[in-house]
Formats: C-alpha cells, structure tokens, sequence
C-alpha cells in the first residue's frame, strides 16, 4: 500500500512529465524560428511546390503567392499578411521582400529586407507597417509607431543611411541593389555561427535536454541497480 505522500508524490511526477512534454516543442518551435504559414485563399508554393491549407515553414522557405491568393505567417509576436503576386523568403527572425506586398504586425520588432532596405519597428511594442516591393521601387508605410529604414545606394560607396519614419508617414526608394543590404552585426558574430546554431541543432539539444529531465522526472526515488533492476526493493 503507498501511503498518501507517496501517491502525492507519483502525481506531482506525473504533472511534471505531462508540462515537459507537451511545452517542449512549443518552446523548441519558439527558439529555432519555426512559424506557420496559413492560405487564406488561391494557391500558394512553397518552395516550388503546392501548399496545404496550413504548414509549418523553417528559415530558408521560399513562398510565392499567385494571382487572387493570400495567406499569413504566424510566428511569436508576430504576423504577415502576403499579398497576391508575392515572392518572399522567410528567414528566422526576418523576411526577404523579392517582390510584391506585406502587411507586419509585430510586438518583437520583426524586420523586413527589401532591395537595399532593411526596416525594423523602433519600439519592442505592437507595430504595424506595410512594405511594398516593386522592379523600380520599394514603398515603406508606417501604419502605427516608428521605423527605423536602413538603405545603402549600390551605385555608391556611401556609408548605410538610417531614416526614421514616423507613424502615419510613407516613403519610397529606388531600388539600386539586388539582394539587400545584410543588417550590420557585432565584429565575430558572423564568424562563430556554424551548424551549432542552426534550428534543427538547436532543437536537438532542447531535446535532449527536455528528455533528460522527463526520464530524472518520472523515475522512480530508488536508483535501478543490478539487484533492484525495476527501482524497487
């Protein structure tokens, strides 16, 4: 008979087992950059090829909208809303605009690329703004609160300039590079990212981690040994 600490005990393991679980790969789906991708209407590739309704999308996706279609990107804190016409590449903790329309709203500063723009919310609050990409022109408007829009003109050896936008105001640049400008990082940062810091490596050691503590968890008090090969004496 198991006395009434020890059946508290077995349930306390228990509810502890079922928060690791379930919570790890929401956290794992958080730290690694994972969002979801859902069609609102039309056809939508990814990556070249037909999209369900709803998919999980990873750094490097490539999403093309066609004519008449529109889908979200739901990741923490924020989401975008794809235009027709769209072709983007969702990349962690930005997006790469090569053409077409998005609306951002974002509580986490979430940043868009787009020729050689980089725009990002000032304020780490609830932001909205839409960015429009086109052959000639990339249009930035801040719906609500401030931007912060970095350009670099490539028939130049100008340094990168920094505009503020404010709320309510709108602008346009020409579009005089290919590919974007990369936002500026600490000196060595670039250098010491490798495959340690690469989603999947990342979600692998959360997993780890997270089975780790189930198995420490939910084990029995009593170490398993040879002669107690079930925990038990």
């Amino acid at each position: 008979m198991r006395s009434g600490l020890d059946l508290y005990r077995l349930q306390w393991r228990s509810f502890v087992c079922f928060l690791v679980v379930t919570g790890l790969p929401f956290s794992a789906a958080q730290d690694t950059g994972l969002a979801t991708m859902r069609i609102n209407s039309g056809d939508v590739l990814l990556n070249g090829q037909g999209s369900p309704s709803t998919s999980t999308i990873f750094a490097g996706t490539l999403i093309e909208t066609r004519k008449s279609s529109s889908a979200r990107i739901s990741i923490a804190g924020s989401t975008i809303d794809i235009a027709a016409q769209t072709s983007l590449t969702f990349d962690g903790d930005e997006i790469s605009l090569d053409h077409g329309s998005l609306v951002i709203n974002t509580s986490r500063a979430f940043r868009i690329s787009a020729g050689c723009l980089v725009i990002t919310p000032i304020l780490q609050d609830w932001t909205r703004y839409a960015v429009t990409a086109t052959e000639d022109n990339v249009t930035v408007n801040a719906e609500k609160k401030d931007l912060e829009v970095r350009s670099q003109r490539s028939d130049t050896k100008a340094r990168t300039q920094h505009v503020s936008l404010h709320e309510s105001e709108h602008r346009s640049w020409e579009t005089r590079c290919r590919g974007g400008v990369v936002p500026a990082t600490p000196a060595g940062v670039g250098a010491t990212k490798g495959i340690l810091d690469s989603p999947w490596a990342v979600a692998a050691g959360l997993g780890a981690i997270g089975m780790t503590c189930v198995l420490e968890i939910c084990r029995g008090d009593d170490p398993v040994s040879p002669s107690t090969p079930n925990g038990r004496r």
